[in-house]
Order: C-alpha cells, then structure tokens, then sequence
C-alpha cells in the first residue's frame, strides 16, 4: 500500500512539475484580440503586442479602413470589435503598433510609423465576473484597442454563444469609451 501511494506521490509530482507552476490553477479564457480605426485615413501594419512577450502577437492587419460604422456617433465613442480568436489569458499589458498609408505609388509598409504605445492594466479593468465568465463554456471576451490616434483607448464586450435558436447576445461592456 505505501509503495503505491509513493508511486502514485511521485508521478503527479512529475506530472504538475512538467505543467508548469500555474497549470490547473490559472484557468484559459476564450478572447478576440482586435484593433479598430476611429480616425478619418486609411492605416496600414496595425498590431497588438504582449508585452510579457514581443513575439506573441494577435492581431495584424496589412490595410485598415476608417470604421464610420455609426454614422450619429462621434468616431472616438464608437468601440469597435472583432479580430483573431485566442484561448490562454488576457494579458495584461500590450503595445499597439501602425503605420500611416503611404504616398500614392509609394511601396507597402513605408508609410510614417507610429508606437509602440503601452496599454497598461488591462485585467485590472476587466470586472473580475468577466473574466470568470471568459473561461466558462460559450463565453467569449473581445478585447479592442485604437488605432491612428493617441491615447490609444482599451475596450470589451462579453458574448455568449447559446447554440440553434437562441445565436450570439452580448453580455456586458466596457472600457474607454462606454461611459
């Protein structure tokens, strides 16, 4: 009976040191990383970064229109979504990057750069309730960020996905521009 409890001991203590220390304790979160442009031009090589890591990145976008998606609304209070798909954890600093498009004829990527800017506490300005919800089933967290103007603002929106019949309806939101 002891040397199966010892062996038994000794293979989870394997196993939970192979994890790594916050396996099992630091749940993932289902979150969409995005970056929208609330300004009147065009924008190219918008990125968000992890700060924690510089070659993690989740979002990456070659040309960003302007998003005049609400035409009575002022562009700097319309939190735009969307972007790449993630599960791990919402980081909790990230720099945003873009450039300006390029003189007409000029090449890709050669337009005036602009950033990093950090955006700093993001966890810490998600309601802890949120991103409990993020690691549940059918939850999903969009995280979205400014591009072509400074301050860059930090939003999120809450979506759960109910299947047939009942579709995607948002939960709760928030961030720089919901007041």
């Amino acid at each position: 009976m002891n040397r199966h409890l010892y062996i038994t001991s000794s293979v989870a203590a394997l196993l939970a040191g192979c994890a790594g220390p916050l396996a099992g304790i630091l749940p993932n979160e289902e979150f969409v990383v995005g970056a929208w442009n609330p300004t009147g031009k065009g924008l190219e090589q918008v990125r968000v970064i992890d700060v924690s890591n510089p070659n993690r990145w989740w979002f990456s976008q070659a040309l960003q229109r302007p998003h005049p998606s609400w035409p009575n609304v002022p562009p700097d209070r319309i939190p735009g979504f969307g972007g790449d798909a993630r599960s791990g954890r919402i980081p909790d600093a990230v720099t945003v990057q873009w450039r300006d498009l390029p003189a007409p004829g000029a090449e890709h990527y050669t337009g005036t750069p602009h950033g990093p800017f950090v955006v700093a506490n993001i966890r810490s300005r998600i309601p802890s309730d949120i991103l409990r919800k993020a690691s549940q089933p059918n939850y999903a967290l969009h995280v979205s960020f400014t591009s072509g103007v400074v301050p860059v603002q930090f939003n999120w929106k809450l979506e759960y996905f109910g299947g047939p019949g009942v579709g995607i309806k948002e939960v709760a939101r928030g961030g720089d521009s919901v007041k």
